[in-house]
């Protein structure tokens, strides 16, 4: 049986939408809470904000990272996460195509595997991807369920933590794959800044005024300038599992 994530909710009694909110590494649900009027000022979506699942010296992780990406709690998470959007979908009436999944760091990286995983039997509306990066080579995941979805990518372009070099490459990959992508360069470092908040809302209006956010497909992603650059970790593979199928 595939767990649930822990929750915690807003919005109205019968929502147009749901935002299902996955924290970065080392922090907690009030990373989100704390901005969901800044987020949903109409109050029109169900937003979910999900604890991080693992419990490390270094705080809740989505995956441990040390000493290298531990890919196999990756891929359970994924698994939680997807049911959890079930359970979501199914308490509210609400199809994947009024279902969106956003993440920051740790929980970027979640959300766009849970778009990239073929274990998972829906593909939600949209998928925002703050100051996040893509796993390399993996031969777990399809580039290819990334096509037509519209997907954000916005990072910070002074963030230390996950260089912004990586959101790039993320996007670069997703516009090659054919996502709808939006990508935005912000001001800030590795934080959920006022600028990446603004960019999130802003794409999300997108949906609620029944659009597709993207940029031009022909739009060229400028490379961020480095300052810091990190040394990359080795990947270890995730397990294959059972499908999990939308409500």
């Amino acid at each position: 049986m595939v767990d649930q994530l822990s929750l915690v909710r807003s919005g109205p009694a019968k929502p147009e939408r749901i935002l299902l909110l996955l924290p970065g590494g080392g922090q907690g649900v009030e990373a989100f809470t704390e901005y969901t009027d800044a987020i949903d000022p109409d109050q029109r979506w169900l937003v979910a904000v999900a604890q991080p699942r693992i419990s490390t010296r270094l705080g809740p992780l989505w995956y441990d990272v040390e000493p290298h990406y531990d890919m196999d709690a990756a891929a359970d998470t994924v698994l939680a996460v997807a049911a959890t959007a079930s359970l979501l979908m199914q308490e509210t009436g609400l199809g994947p195509e009024r279902f969106v999944l956003a993440g920051f760091s740790q929980g970027a990286v979640i959300s766009v595997l849970t778009l990239l995983d073929p274990r998972v039997t829906f593909r939600p509306a949209g998928v925002a991807a703050l100051a996040g990066y893509l796993f390399p080579a993996e031969d777990d995941i399809e580039l290819s369920r990334s096509k037509d979805v519209p997907v954000l990518v916005a990072h910070g372009r002074d963030d230390a933590g996950v260089f912004a070099t990586r959101g790039w490459e993320l996007a670069c990959e997703l516009q090659k794959a054919g996502a709808a992508l939006s990508w935005r360069e912000v001001e800030g470092g590795h934080h959920i800044s006022p600028y990446l908040l603004a960019a999130l809302r802003g794409w999300l209006g997108a949906f609620e005024r029944s659009e597709i956010p993207r940029d031009s497909p022909d739009r060229t992603i400028s490379r961020p300038v480095p300052t810091i650059e990190l040394p990359s970790r080795p990947i270890r593979q995730a397990r294959k599992g059972d499908q999990v199928q939308s409500a």
